[in-house]
């Protein structure tokens, strides 16, 4: 049987530790912490969450707090992209969002192999073509 040294036993009862907790459910690594705690560069992000911040599950903080992570770390231009994306959809009726969501449901149960194809079809529109395609969707009757 091979000897472990004293830093190695250290490493493995971290990662036995590790183990335990992850299959016994605990999660000391998620707990849920105020909002205060945050950096300054978080609080600024996740300002909108502010009130309810101490409210929300662990879980929840922590994807949050990923996100504004991948926030900071976007260009400007991918900013722009989202933030005009965002006001479109917030511009949206309710039955037009309603639609797109219902959607955006339908392609996500297509098999890949569809989902893929009506992905490179649409790619190989211009962008005039994708225009008049979305202006008919939401134009559409249900």
């Amino acid at each position: 049987m091979a000897t472990i040294d004293r830093q190695g036993r250290a490493h493995w009862l971290a990662g036995l530790g590790l183990m335990l907790t992850l299959l016994l459910g605990w999660t000391p690594l998620l707990q849920a912490g105020a909002f205060k705690d945050l950096s300054p560069r978080e609080q600024r992000i996740l300002q909108p969450f502010a009130k309810q911040w101490n409210n929300l599950a662990p879980e929840d903080q922590e994807r949050l707090r990923q996100g504004a992570d991948r926030w900071q770390n976007t260009s400007p231009e991918q900013r722009a992209k989202a933030k005009d994306r965002f006001q479109r959809w917030r511009n949206r009726s309710p039955e037009q969002r309603q639609r797109l969501q219902a959607a955006r449901e339908q392609l996500r149960q297509l098999p890949p192999e569809q989902r893929q194809e009506l992905l490179e079809q649409w790619r190989s529109l211009s962008s005039e073509q994708k225009a008049r395609l979305r202006q008919q969707f939401l134009q559409a009757n249900p």
